[in-house]
């Protein structure tokens, strides 16, 4: 190459150099963030599929499966809020769904309890939830408060929860937190649940909607000794979702997450242990009305 050749190079690799240092700086953030107004009332339908395959040493072989499906439209009241949160009030005008217990389908009559729930809760600007109670709890029966208080804990197990700072298309980010899994039998078990989001796309016009890509994972792998009726729990989960997420006015417009979980719950209760294998699989769709 001569001399001429090589300087002309040079020119050209700076020159793409710097239009793609220019492009990379061009490329435009923003800051996504969760608005609260009070009094402010939104809705959204919940459709949840759940399957759940539990297997154990008392009766090898056997297999015991148990499916439930339900559709929840959950409405969301903020009571008062601040710069950084809101306390939310969230209530059930539609609970319905059905389960099927080893090849017996019924409908889920405990769902229609739900209609006298009512939750509050705190969410922050980021997404973040706290302080989940439920209100008038005592004149629950046993099976709606279950089903409320799992809903209330299911909360941060979903949540689309943002960075607070500025994000460009493509930019990625982590959040941590400890949970309860939902597997029968090791509920009092936590989990460090990492949750990786990823904002794939940016709005594509003023009123538009960011779509954020998710990762979810959990371990836990504790043991207790003897002095428990549980020994020792193996649990792994992992699943995927996707949001999309109005920055203008600072709603969830839609969200779906698909989560398996697998373990294995080891007992004693001072005589032979007894080992029970459960994987669950959890499928949810969320759409603001």
């Amino acid at each position: 190459m001569s001399r001429s050749a090589a300087i002309l190079a040079r020119a050209l690799s700076c020159l793409l150099l710097g239009r793609a240092a220019a492009a990379a700086a061009a490329e435009p953030a923003i800051e996504l963030a969760y608005r609260f107004v009070p009094g402010a009332v939104e809705s959204h339908r919940i459709d949840s599929d759940e399957q759940i395959e539990m297997t154990s040493s008392v009766v090898p072989g056997l297999r015991h499966r148990v499916r439930s499906q339900s559709r929840l439209v959950l409405t969301r009241r903020v009571l008062s809020c601040d710069a950084d949160a809101a306390a939310l009030e969230l209530s059930f005008s539609q609970a319905e769904g059905s389960v099927d217990n080893g090849g017996r389908e019924r409908p889920a009559a405990h769902l229609e309890a739900l209609a006298k729930t009512r939750i509050s809760v705190r969410q922050n600007i980021r997404g973040e939830y706290s302080e989940a109670r439920l209100k008038d709890a005592e004149a629950l029966d046993p099976a709606a408060r279950g089903m409320a208080e799992e809903f209330a804990a299911s909360l941060s197990r979903s949540a689309l929860v943002f960075p607070g700072r500025p994000l460009a298309a493509g930019e990625r980010w982590e959040v941590r937190r400890s949970i309860r899994l939902p597997i029968p039998g090791a509920e009092d078990f936590e989990a460090q649940w990492t949750v990786a989001y990823r904002l794939s796309e940016l709005p594509a016009s003023p009123g538009g909607e960011a779509l954020i890509q998710a990762e979810f994972g959990a371990d836990v792998d504790e043991n207790r000794g003897r002095d428990g009726a549980i020994l020792s729990t193996r649990i792994q989960a992992s699943g995927t979702g996707e949001f999309r997420f109005r920055p203008d006015t600072g709603r969830l417009v839609s969200g779906r997450f698909e989560l398996t979980v697998a373990g294995e719950i080891r007992r004693g209760d001072g005589g032979p242990e007894i080992s029970h294998r459960v994987t669950m699989k959890l499928g949810s769709e969320t759409k603001a009305l």
